[in-house]
């Protein structure tokens, strides 16, 4: 016959520590061996000084049966509850990687481009489906988490997704333990507040910020979760400050601004923003009322339902490689600048050279990652042609290439540049291609004959136009309409100099045109 049940070790002899997971307010959190089931687990017990206190002991064994009752995928279960021999009481509950949902945030905030491959923000938005799935489990059988926020957020190797810490939770038909804790704390260091306030300030609910504590309800969690897709679109929470009193006056004063505004260099698809700041209503009965609201926009966004279709999913997934290699784009650039600036300043002819290499292959790595975004962002629009996003990248990565152009005197490219910012441009470029500027051109030696060819039409043929004469350098030509110019100078027993140059509007340009002696 088997063991006999109770020849089960007490809790002392059936749990091994491992080693040390965190520590809170009551108590720490240790990963342990259950000897017994043989697999690894989380134990919470509370500290000896807290063990002493019968509420404090009252609130773990609640918090324990709170998680214990709420039996779903997506709520960390609880194993186990009982009193070491020292008489400190504990639960025990699964043992998740020590990944959060707050650790992959500030992993993406870091910006490392393999993080960012890794971590899409489809891949967030699963994981924000299956908290909101958790959720409404809770809020349907009487549970406010009160302290939804990534850092509760548990990842799994294997996809799971799990909420914890419902130290805080409020649980319908019983005592709020939370609050009374919190006015026990208050009483006990000879305060009297005018409000108690439950929670982390940063992903609060006005209700809560302000201490209206009667009045918390599942609104106050949508409220939360909000803040948590705000975080997930921009990596910035909606209220923030380092003072904790000034932070909760904004969560309960001030309006939350946009995600796409807070930050405009995300791509933020507009059914998610709609939804987020419909959660973030400061009126909690303007506010999103119902996690499954939530859950059917995520899944439509995800499946391709009538909110969000097969194509559009594309688009999303081809703007977000484009904006990875438009970053790329813009940092090797900003890099073959520096090499550039060295080069100039480099006195030996050997260093001049190494320098002169490693532009050369800066230049290579630039057109490729230009290429690549180019690429997606083209793609983008063949599953959506009028996709804005993408003509606005596409217009962006055309604006900074007809400058590189420029300056490499690539006539060529910068012609192709031009056509393609024409093209995309929807009006965010107006102020800087539709107006008139000046153009001031000089030579050494001076005296140089000054010809101007007009690109600004982009299907003109300057092989059929052999330009007009603007005079002798150094020439000023006032009122020209921006765009892009030839300008070609010629001098007797010089080579002749052409040169691309792009005129903003209401800008006064200068350029400077160094000719060769014919050899």
């Amino acid at each position: 016959m088997g063991q006999k049940t109770s020849n089960l070790p007490s809790p002392s002899d059936r749990y091994e520590f491992e080693k040390f997971l965190g520590s809170g307010g009551m108590g720490v959190v240790n990963q342990v061996q259950d000897k017994v089931l043989r697999r690894s687990v989380a134990m919470k017990q509370l500290s000896a000084e807290s063990a002493k206190d019968r509420e404090v002991t009252r609130t773990l064994l609640t918090e324990a049966r709170v998680a214990g009752m709420l039996e779903h995928p997506n709520i960390i279960p609880v194993y186990d509850v009982g009193q070491l021999e020292n008489g400190i009481p504990f639960y025990t509950m699964r043992l998740m990687d020590s990944l959060s949902l707050a650790d992959v945030l500030d992993l993406l905030r870091a910006g490392h481009q393999d993080d960012q491959q890794r971590y899409p923000l489809v891949y967030l938005i699963r994981i924000f489906r299956s908290v909101c799935l958790g959720v409404d489990y809770a809020h349907r059988r009487g549970v406010i988490h009160r302290d939804l926020k990534p850092e509760n957020v548990r990842l799994g190797r294997f996809g799971e997704v799990q909420l914890a810490d419902w130290g805080l939770a409020k649980v319908r038909g019983t005592p709020d333990l939370a609050y009374e804790k919190a006015l026990r704390d208050a009483a006990d260091h000879g305060d009297e507040p005018l409000c108690v306030v439950i929670g982390t300030p940063n992903y609060m609910s006005p209700e809560q910020a302000c201490g209206l504590n009667d009045q918390i309800a599942p609104t106050s969690d949508i409220y939360s979760l909000g803040c948590i897709l705000y975080e997930m679109l921009t990596l910035i929470t909606p209220q923030d400050d380092v003072d904790t009193m000034i932070l909760l006056d904004k969560v309960e004063q001030e309006d939350v601004i946009a995600p796409s505004e807070r930050a405009p260099q995300r791509i933020i698809p507009p059914i998610l923003e709609q939804i987020c700041m419909e959660c973030l209503e400061k009126d909690p009965l303007t506010r999103v009322q119902d996690a499954r609201v939530l859950i059917k926009v995520l899944e439509d966004f995800m499946d391709g339902d009538r909110l969000r279709t097969e194509n559009d999913v594309q688009v999303f997934e081809e703007l977000q490689r484009g904006q990875r290699y438009s970053d790329a784009y813009m940092r090797l650039s900003k890099s073959r600048e520096e090499f550039a600036q060295r080069q100039v300043q480099e006195g030996s002819e050997e260093g001049a050279g190494q320098i002169e290499n490693e532009v050369e292959a800066l230049s290579l790595d630039i057109a490729a990652a230009w290429g690549e975004a180019h690429m997606a962002y083209t793609r983008a629009l063949g599953f959506n042609p009028k996709d804005l996003i993408a003509r606005a990248k596409l217009a962006e990565l055309a604006w900074h290439r007809l400058h590189n152009s420029e300056l490499n005197g690539d006539t060529v490219n910068c012609r192709l540049q031009w056509s393609m910012l024409l093209r995309y441009n929807d009006g965010a470029y107006d102020r800087l291609i539709k107006g008139n500027g000046e153009l001031l051109v000089e030579s050494e030696p001076i005296g140089a004959v000054i010809t101007l060819t007009d690109l600004v039409d982009p299907i003109c043929d300057p092989r059929q136009d052999n330009g007009r004469g603007v005079g002798l350098t150094p020439v000023e030509v006032e009122d020209m309409k921006s765009g892009l110019y030839l300008v070609t100078a010629s001098m007797e027993g010089y080579e002749s100099l052409t040169w691309p140059v792009f005129l903003e509007s209401n800008t006064r340009r200068k350029v400077i045109m160094e000719l060769q002696p014919v050899d």
